[in-house]
């Protein structure tokens, strides 16, 4: 980051003498901008940190504090940050590694999969409630919500009843 900011103001002191009536601080944060998007750094101060390691790190309080405060970067190594979490309920200090920062790749592929994993959820809870309805339809004695998929098939293969093959996988 401190060799993002360097490169920023040696591009825009150029830019500043080739042409003199251009905002400094303005093209600099332009200059900040195309870096940061160049280089793929993460600005630290906004990246979502990932959820194992603030199960890991942090108690059920203190993740709710990370979630909810301002960060302010207090001091940053090669392999890590001290980031002062500030909030209503107090300031949390913590040393996070960057390899825990999710760029927006990585972003992208947590929602990713966590979209997979909700429509394998819905599937099975369709294909769940499909047995339900075929073992109530059936008049399977004793057949309700709540009962384990097994629990199920096994009363409708004690009634004598052949189960379609698609409410069994």
């Amino acid at each position: 980051m401190k060799n993002l900011f360097k490169k920023a103001h040696q591009l825009t002191k150029e830019m500043k003498a080739r042409y003199p009536e251009i905002d400094y601080r303005t093209q600099f944060g332009l200059y900040i901008s195309y870096l940061m998007k160049e280089s793929n750094e993460i600005d630290y101060r906004t990246a979502e940190i990932k959820s194992w390691f603030l199960i890991k790190n942090f108690t059920p309080d203190e993740r709710y504090v990370v979630e909810v405060s301002d960060r302010e970067i207090l001091r940053e190594t090669e392999k890590a940050v001290n980031i002062k979490f500030a909030s209503k309920y107090g300031n949390l200090f913590s040393w996070i590694p960057k390899s825990v920062f999710m760029t927006e790749e990585d972003y992208r592929i947590e929602r990713e999969k966590e979209e997979k994993r909700i429509a394998r959820f819905e599937k099975g809870k369709k294909r769940y409630e499909k047995l339900v309805e075929f073992a109530k339809a059936n008049n399977v004695k004793g057949v309700r919500v709540g009962w384990r998929k097994e629990t199920i098939i096994n009363k409708i293969k004690n009634a004598g009843l052949e189960l379609p093959a698609e409410l069994i996988a």
